[in-house]
């Protein structure tokens, strides 16, 4: 299948943006159980673990798919859930959080289509600042392990002629990266098997590898590790046409 063929099957932004608000419904019923259980004062350290994964997630995607209160809240219900598993006593706090993130997600499946941002991500192709680069054709690998977010990374990438493949974790980047080297690598922070910075440092200390160009996408503050060579850290949740106009100058950059 060419690059013409994948960009046009690639769903559009409101498919994508219907499909995360889909899957929300799986996530309301645990939060509505782990509230309950607040109220009894009896919860399990592995749910409040989950509890803090999830809304890790949710904190990173739910901006970029224009709810950017969902992001708050899970933000929010993120450190809560943090400073109950390292020994904070006042759990109220976790279900005060949990009450405003469980109402951000029912105001973000009723909420209209139609994005705050109303230019659209596929209307306006950001490669027209750089004219003399529009035929460039390069390949990008994705390295995230949250569907939607993935999912949109994909869509967008390859509707601007990029060959896109993706990794669900660091280990499988690795070995796609040796076996055929990119023109850029995009990857979330928090991945399973190998945290983003430990990939940075795997990468960049080979001659081979150094000098491919990484973009880390991530909520969390930036580390020292972010300041290596060829390396860009941008927050989510992310503007995507900004984060398209940062690929786009770094893999044609790659490419000499």
């Amino acid at each position: 299948m060419g690059l013409l063929e994948m960009a046009l099957m690639a769903p559009s932004f409101d498919r994508l943006r219907q499909r995360y608000v889909e899957r929300l419904d799986s996530v309301a019923p645990s939060l509505h159980d782990l509230k309950r259980s607040l109220e009894e004062g009896d919860v399990e350290a592995k749910r409040i673990q989950e509890l803090k994964e999830c809304a890790h997630r949710l904190s990173g995607s739910g901006g970029t798919f224009g709810f950017h209160h969902l992001s708050a809240a899970a933000f929010a219900a993120e450190d809560a859930a943090r400073r109950v598993l390292i020994g904070s006593p006042d759990r109220d706090m976790l279900r005060l959080a949990l009450i405003s993130l469980t109402a951000a997600i029912e105001d973000a499946k009723q909420s209209p289509l139609g994005r705050a941002k109303k230019s659209g991500l596929w209307g306006a192709n950001v490669s027209f600042l750089w004219p003399s680069r529009r035929k460039f054709k390069g390949r990008i690998v994705i390295v995230e392990d949250d569907p939607d977010i993935a999912d949109l990374l994909y869509a967008e990438l390859t509707r601007r002629g990029f060959k896109v493949e993706m990794a669900r974790d660091g280990i499988a980047a690795i070995a796609s990266i040796w076996n055929n080297p990119p023109h850029l690598t995009i990857v979330d922070r928090d991945l399973p098997l190998m945290a983003a910075e430990s990939l940075v440092m795997e990468l960049k200390q080979y001659e081979e590898t150094r000098n491919i160009p990484l973009v880390v996408l991530s909520s969390l503050p930036s580390s020292s590790v972010h300041n290596a060579p060829a390396t860009v850290y941008h927050r989510k949740p992310f503007d995507t046409e900004e984060l398209m106009a940062i690929c786009l100058e770094m893999a044609h950059s790659s490419a000499g």
